[in-house]
């Protein structure tokens, strides 16, 4: 048995999966209503049961063809055409516009899927691509984590144990940069549209707490910001454990030895800045008053703590523990690439680290700085690694210069230890 058949074949004709194909018909929509209006000639290829072609014809009042290897599976069957994307059945440069929703994993071999969609489009046409990843943490066909992180063999095993389905072989995922060199190298020009999509519909989808989230990830540099994107298993995991605090604009995200301390005196630090006294170097309000920068009395001078001048000090502290949260995640990972291990069981370090004792228990006292210095301890390892390996310069650099973001944190303890297992 296929892997389109069992519990996906089943949801296929459930009312919730009618719903479903509506909410991204008006997706596609929203985003494309330029391309499918007026003279426009479009098709969905791939169109499976034919709702999103139908619901888009109804809103643009334009006729759109729908192609569809498998008869079987149409539910709405005007303007349907039984074909295969790989030997598409419409003339070279008879399109304007096609669509290509979830649809390359399903097809054996991707790179002439988006050949022949080239074909059929007349210059200057475009299409529309919507593409799952091999990294979503959840995989939308079966709705299991990291299924499709797995061999095709391994996911089948796993498939039988949850009872979804007897086997994985007809789906084929890929990630971000092999599917975007397909596309290109089938003549396209690749636009990512993710984040204009995001940017136009997660408050009416999400809500406004996540609206919030996403704008505070909108300062971010364009690069930096894409490489987010492209690790939303990482990323989404974080922002999942900490969702109370995400969406709770007014909630704190630290506990004892923050409250009692830490905070008062970061609170005077962000103070006197904000007034325009600089960095204090005294601090009259512990007992008859004690050196402030000479103790660095938190991570005064670590990179994060910019937060504390951008948003209210008790919503920063919190954001900076969301953020070494996936810090940490990422950097274990590479640290397992760093030492030649394949992506999944790098991933599985990386996704074990990030939520091990050793690094969550941090969040109880509010420990900051620990837990800073212990997201480090992996990036210095691949620094040091990538360096003895390749002999280059700049690996040391970079480790140099994560040993001294360690020291900023200020956790000296684990800056000290962690040289000490560097030098081993």
């Amino acid at each position: 048995m296929g892997a389109g058949t069992d519990r996906y074949e089943r949801f296929t004709a459930t009312e919730a999966y009618r719903t479903g194909r509506m909410r991204k018909a008006a997706v596609i929509a929203h985003l494309c209503s330029p391309y499918l209006g007026g003279s426009a000639r479009a098709a969905d290829l791939g169109a499976g049961t034919g709702i999103i072609r139908k619901a888009l014809e109804d809103k643009t009042g334009n006729p759109i063809y729908g192609l569809e290897i498998d008869a079987n599976f149409i539910v709405e069957r005007g303007r349907m055409v039984r074909g295969d994307v790989l030997s598409i059945p419409f003339a070279s440069e008879s399109l304007d516009f096609a669509m290509l929703n979830h649809l390359y994993e399903h097809v054996p071999d991707p790179g002439e899927m988006f050949r022949e969609t080239y074909r059929v489009l007349r210059p200057g046409g475009r299409a529309y691509v919507t593409a799952g990843s091999r990294r979503a943490v959840i995989e939308p066909h079966y709705r299991l984590p990291f299924l499709s992180w797995l061999p095709a063999g391994a996911a089948g095993t796993y498939l039988r144990l949850a009872r979804r389905g007897s086997s994985y072989d007809d789906i084929r995922f890929l990630t971000y940069r092999p599917l975007t060199r397909l596309m290109r190298s089938a003549g396209f020009i690749v636009h990512d549209v993710t984040e204009q999509a995001i940017d136009d519909l997660i408050r009416s989808t999400w809500g406004a707490g996540w609206a919030a989230a996403w704008g505070w990830t909108r300062r971010l540099p364009n690069e930096v910001r894409g490489a987010l994107l492209r690790t939303g298993s990482v990323l989404f995991l974080a922002l999942l454990f900490y969702r109370e605090f995400i969406l709770d604009g007014a909630a704190m995200l630290y506990g004892d030895d923050m409250i009692n301390e830490g905070y008062q005196l970061r609170s005077f630090g962000v103070d006197e800045i904000r007034s325009g006294r600089g960095f204090p170097l005294w601090n009259p309000f512990v007992y008859g008053g004690q050196p402030y920068l000479a103790i660095l009395p938190g991570p005064v001078f670590y990179p994060s703590s910019i937060l504390y001048l951008l948003m209210p000090l008790s919503r920063a502290i919190g954001w900076t523990f969301v953020l070494h949260t996936f810090l940490s995640g990422l950097f274990a990972y590479a640290a397992g690439r760093s030492i030649g291990l394949e992506r999944v069981p790098s991933a599985v370090a990386g996704l074990a680290f990030m939520f091990t004792g050793f690094v969550v228990s941090t969040l109880y006292g509010g420990h900051d700085g620990r837990m800073f210095a212990m997201v480090l301890i992996p990036l210095a390892f691949t620094m040091l690694e990538r360096g003895l390996a390749s002999g280059r310069f700049q690996w040391f650099l970079g480790l140099g210069l994560v040993v001294a973001l360690q020291i900023f944190t200020p956790h000296i303890q684990l800056m000290y230890y962690s040289s000490l297992a560097l030098s081993l």
